[in-house]
């Protein structure tokens, strides 16, 4: 809660419209808003003024966490300037607006920070259950029950340190957790302890007393409600309760007050359980939702309950585009919210299971299967899992007699039948992953229907199961229209998958462009027996052009795939290796495949240890090549020698035209042949010699060859040794080729006062 001008002014805004009746009150808001500074913070709050009233009230009633974050600006500064004494009730607050905006991560590290802290002050013990009862609180929010119950009953059990109030809100949590985890006994026994003993302390705080006794009320109701049988034994109880607790509210807090909505969401659940086509269902749901839009950030867990009872309701409507609009709105909360914190909220899986009720309504068995599918994955519930069961085999048997050939790219096409189509395109392709969609096909294989399409690119954040990746090979082998496949985390995760998968890779048709990164096998080493497989794959496939390998942890698969490569493959154009240890030997059968392939024009190879034996080998092949116009080999350790290799093959090559070298190493000899064929090529456009040590003589061997050159147009000699004699010599250089200078940044190499002229000629060479 950040100290700003704009915090200053909604809290001013807010102190205005609470007393714009009030001419004299209005005077002092002025006179604060024009004179107040950060040093009178206390002075302000300690007065009998409007500063003082408006924020004791937000903090005496802690639901109205809207008034308190319109506080900010002044609650911010008081955690400076208050005593260390004050620190619980601030502290507390604070851990309850985190929870109340949906912070739960943040509030939940919050709540163990401060409980580590002071567990061992014996002041502060009767603080330390609140920040229990907090971090309970986080956990039932967010469907971690079991901690929830541990940390309710561990408050419970010290009650010597609580107030009584602060006791009896402890079980009327805890009664409400019992509800959620479906033990509607010991709920009713917690929330009978609770009025049993709330008549106690009704002269004592009759704020605090009323406020607990509607929430009992309300929560009493919410357990009749999901407790379906016992509300339709007594219905007529269900809205005394809400009743009860409505007069409660409608006497101590404002119309638009969080806590209303919590009460219209259970008037408009009692209203569609009794009738679902009440007009008073949809009234009571919308206001609800109204004031939590106003008081919620966008996407709140708390919204779920109301956009689904809304989908209920519209759906018994038949406003099914309606229905599943607020279906969707479910779904967007479960992926951008709820899926990133681990958290399964039940009305999740509902939601899935009564899209899929819909689709099944509507004669359309795979859309249902998906659905069903989806929340039986997701329920926790004994109950719900068995109907879904059910429900998934009887779209099974539907498909099976419906058809036996079925195009899995129609479900996220374009087309769609009717507009209600529409929201729940959007649902599916949010939620089913590619390999979520492999699981679907291995799952449908049994009942005979079969898939034509997959779509034609096919990326995977997570490794497959054996199960997956004959799936996939099936639709690899059997004209499947798939033309780019990635996998960022390895093919699979066992060996007999990853040869399945070369096997099938072998006699494909459609796959262009292939991308492995083998992370998972970084500490399990592919097999030898798996390199052999994969490298014969790439040898006779005759449909490959992009080949990217990353991370694997056998080198003996640069080598066996080099090698392949040198005797027969002919339609590989381009080739990337990164983070794979490349051999001398490897590099021997590279050069061999530059010699004699036509086709590559693109080769990348960083990060492969590459040596500069290694790198000679290269630059043989690259005296003869006619097709490679792109050449990297950046992080590697190639010295001296193999500079000269290739610095020399460049004399000879006509089609290089990108040349990358950057975080080598070579002294002023390696680089001589370089500036000897800048002298005489004429394809070279770019040369990246970052980073390699290259001293002032070397960069005058460049200054020289660039004397006669007139096509390079970008040269990088950043991060090198070559002082103000080099950069001098350079500067020199582009005197005799004015026309060819583009940019020549001269501060990085202090260039001599009396060249600077020669630094800003117009041309096209970028030197960096």
């Amino acid at each position: 809660m950040h100290h700003t001008e704009q915090a200053k002014e909604e809290m001013v805004n807010e102190c205005r419209l609470s007393y714009e009746n009030n001419i004299r009150v209005l005077e002092k808001i002025n006179t604060f808003h024009l004179t107040y500074t950060s040093d009178q913070v206390i002075k302000w709050y300690t007065a009998d003024s409007f500063v003082y009233r408006l924020l004791n009230r937000a903090l005496r009633y802690y639901e109205n966490f809207d008034v308190i974050f319109k506080f900010r600006y002044l609650t911010n500064l008081m955690n400076y300037f208050m005593d260390d004494t004050f620190y619980e009730v601030k502290d507390i607050v604070l851990g309850k607006f985190l929870i109340y905006m949906g912070k739960y991560e943040e509030a939940a590290n919050y709540f163990k920070d401060i409980y580590n802290r002071y567990r061992n002050d014996n002041q502060s013990l009767f603080y330390l259950f609140d920040f229990i009862m907090g971090l309970g609180s986080v956990f039932h929010s967010t469907t971690n029950y079991s901690q929830a119950e541990e940390l309710y009953k561990t408050a419970l059990k010290n009650r010597q340190y609580q107030t009584s109030l602060n006791y009896l809100k402890c079980q009327n949590q805890l009664g409400k957790l019992y509800i959620d985890m479906g033990n509607y006994s010991m709920a009713v026994f917690y929330f009978n302890c609770v009025l049993d003993s709330l008549q106690d302390y009704k002269q004592k705080n009759q704020k605090t007393y009323y406020l607990l006794l509607a929430q009992t009320y309300i929560n009493m109701a919410s357990l009749h409600l999901e407790a379906d049988n016992s509300y339709k034994s007594e219905p007529e109880k269900v809205f005394k309760l809400l009743s009860l607790a409505k007069e409660i509210y409608e006497k101590i807090l404002p119309r638009n007050h969080p806590l209303f909505a919590e009460l219209h969401y259970y008037f408009g659940w009692a209203y569609y359980v009794e009738n679902n086509t009440d007009s008073r269902v949809l009234e009571n749901l919308q206001h609800a939702m109204n004031i939590q839009v106003l008081s919620l950030p966008k996407n709140h867990i708390q919204r779920v309950p109301i956009h689904f009872r809304l989908g209920q309701f519209y759906f018994a409507q038949k406003k099914y585009s309606e229905g599943l609009n607020e279906f969707g709105q479910i779904i967007d909360i479960h992926f951008e919210l709820l899926s990133e914190l681990d958290i399964n909220h039940p009305l999740v899986a509902r939601t899935f299971d009564e899209i899929g009720a819909y689709y099944q309504e509507m004669n359309r068995p795979m859309r249902a299967f998906l659905f069903f599918r989806l929340a039986f994955k997701l329920t926790l519930n004994e109950e719900l899992k068995g109907l879904l069961e059910l429900k998934i085999e009887v779209c099974k048997m539907v498909m099976k007699e419906q058809m036996h050939i079925f195009d899995l790219n129609s479900l996220f096409s374009s087309s769609r039948e009717n507009n209600h189509d529409i929201r729940q395109q959007e649902i599916l392709f949010y939620q089913d992953d590619n390999e979520n969609i492999l699981d679907i096909a291995s799952e449908l294989y049994s009942t005979g229907v079969h898939f034509s399409n997959f779509g034609r690119k096919l990326s995977f954040d997570k490794t497959l199961t054996l199960q997956q990746m004959r799936t996939l090979c099936d639709f690899m082998r059997n004209g499947s229209d798939i033309q780019e496949l990635v996998f960022f985390s390895g093919p699979c995760e066992n060996e007999a998958g990853l040869i399945y998968f070369a096997d099938a890779l072998a006699i494909n048709d459609t796959i262009k462009e292939l991308y492995i990164s083998q992370t998972l096998f970084r500490s399990q080493k592919v097999s030898k027996n798996v390199c052999q497989v994969f490298a014969r794959a790439i040898e006779v496939n005759t449909i490959l052009t992009d080949l990217t390998l990353n991370k694997f942890s056998n080198h003996q698969m640069t080598l066996l795939l080099f090698d392949a490569l040198s005797k027969h493959n002919h339609t590989l154009v381009n080739l990337s290796i990164s983070e794979i240890k490349v051999s001398n030997k490897a590099a021997q059968h590279l050069g061999e495949m530059l010699k004699r392939n036509k086709v590559i024009t693109k080769i990348s190879l960083t990060h492969t240890k590459l040596t500069s034996a290694g790198s000679e080998f290269i630059a043989s092949g690259l005296e003869i090549n006619e097709s490679l116009t792109y050449l990297d080999l950046s992080n590697n350790k190639i010295r001296s020698s193999g500079f000269c290799a290739l610095g020399n093959a460049l004399k000879l090559n006509k089609t290089l035209s990108t040349l990358y070298l950057t975080h080598n190493k070579t002294n002023s000899s390696g680089v001589h042949p370089f500036g000897e064929a800048l002298s005489v090529n004429r394809s070279l456009k770019i040369l990246h010699l970052y980073d390699n040590y290259i001293d002032c003589i070397g960069a005058t061997y460049i200054a020289n060859g660039l004397k006669n050159n007139e096509t390079l147009t970008k040269l990088s000699l950043s991060s090198n040794r070559i002082s103000s004699v080099g950069a001098a010599a350079l500067a020199d250089s582009l005197r005799q080729r004015p026309t060819v200078l583009q940019n020549f940044n001269t501060a990085s190499y202090r260039v001599p006062s009396s060249l600077v002229p020669y630094r800003t000629v117009p041309s096209r060479l970028i030197i960096i």
